[in-house]
């Protein structure tokens, strides 16, 4: 069998889309998997060989000045025949591997150029320019490679017309992971949102909307930048907020388990609109009703699936609104919970995608 290794040098190396659900699928498969990334564990868990390439760099510039070199040092002294890349900065290393005889292929987890456009430490007036600049080199970098694998439908059709050979493999939840749901579970007086804490992802538009609720607001995840998180505690609302930090699968899962409504309210950025973040679909997976940012791409999703309310993300009273009709109407509140989690079973989750990731691989293994 033939070695796959995969590379990242921007995520930690168990990542939920990398390691949990790529190296993991192809290694139940009986594919060869190695993961190299920053503070691995080098050691072989789920099938999967990891392998450290040192410690994290300490800084963005460190990293991506430096860090791809470390990684493809490490990358060499494998020798594997696939290398799937996941980080734009590794695309610095995909033509050396190239050189080399390896088959190389790109995981397209964003549209890089649109979200540039949002990134807090490029400075507002270097943004357009830097996003053109980005998307000149990505064409250059990725059109040479052996293929595409695309996070999104949206991403998948503009990297196929950079390169023919893309897949689209959306980040949709693992149905293991429902293990973790207790359906028994009390309600509280509770709503939660699970994920990066960012300005961009509507942090005070919920601290807005709860302000003068009778609820409260949990969060999980860690803050970015970390200043953000002594101006998030200024909030007049702050004192109705049950602050996590990082959560386990298992604790993702019993938060969700005890609220009302997961909040998904991304504010209109164009990068945004057309994305799908996991978290929507694990609120669907916990049998959660979903109140979320009423983008037309998540509008199709939601109202195909009567699983949860949308709403405009910069309009307080709209997200108050939608929560108490929630907290108050109990019996629709589970039937949206239980729509979302059959429509995650028949169409949104891994299995599907796992499907089309191997059937991707098995196509590169035959021009090997």
């Amino acid at each position: 069998m033939f070695k796959i290794c995969h590379l990242t040098s921007a995520h930690p190396w168990d990542d939920i889309r990398i390691f949990r659900k790529e190296c993991v699928s192809l290694a139940k498969n009986g594919y060869n998997v190695s993961l190299i990334a920053f503070d691995a564990p080098n050691d072989i868990m789920e099938g999967v060989n990891l392998i450290s390439a040192g410690a994290k760099p300490c800084s963005r510039k460190d990293r991506i000045l430096h860090g791809s070199k470390r990684i493809f040092a490490k990358a060499m002294e494998l020798n594997a025949d696939i290398y799937h890349l996941h980080d734009p900065e590794l695309l610095a290393i995909s033509r050396k591997l190239k050189k080399h005889g390896k088959i190389v292929v790109y995981d397209a987890h964003e549209d890089l150029p649109l979200q540039l456009m949002s990134k807090h430490w490029i400075p507002k007036l270097f943004r357009n320019f830097v996003s053109k600049l980005t998307s000149k080199f990505l064409k250059w970098k990725i059109k040479p490679m052996d293929g595409v694998v695309a996070a999104t439908p949206i991403i998948s059709a503009k990297m196929a017309n950079i390169n023919t050979n893309t897949i689209n493999v959306c980040n949709y939840p693992l149905l293991n992971e429902l293990k973790f749901v207790d359906e028994n579970t009390q309600k509280k007086n509770i709503v939660c949102y699970i994920g990066g804490l960012f300005q961009s992802r509507g942090i005070f538009q919920m601290l807005d909307a709860v302000k003068n609720m009778d609820i409260e607001l949990h969060l999980a995840g860690a803050f970015s930048p970390a200043s953000l998180e002594n101006e998030v505690m200024l909030h007049p609302a702050w004192k109705k907020v049950i602050f996590h930090g990082f959560l386990n699968r298992k604790e993702v899962y019993q938060l969700m388990s005890n609220s009302i409504a997961g909040l998904v309210l991304l504010l209109p950025l164009q990068s945004y609109k057309d994305s799908l973040p996991i978290k929507l679909f694990e609120y669907m997976s916990a049998g959660l009703p979903v109140i979320c940012s009423d983008f037309p791409l998540w509008q199709s999703i939601v109202n195909d699936a009567k699983c949860g309310l949308c709403v405009d993300p910069l309009n307080p009273t709209e997200v108050s609104n939608a929560i108490n009709y929630l907290k108050n109407n109990e019996d629709k509140a589970i039937q949206m919970g239980e729509n979302g989690k059959k429509a995650v079973l028949l169409k949104y989750n891994w299995t599907i995608e796992e499907n089309k990731l191997i059937e991707f691989y098995q196509k590169l293994g035959n021009v090997i």
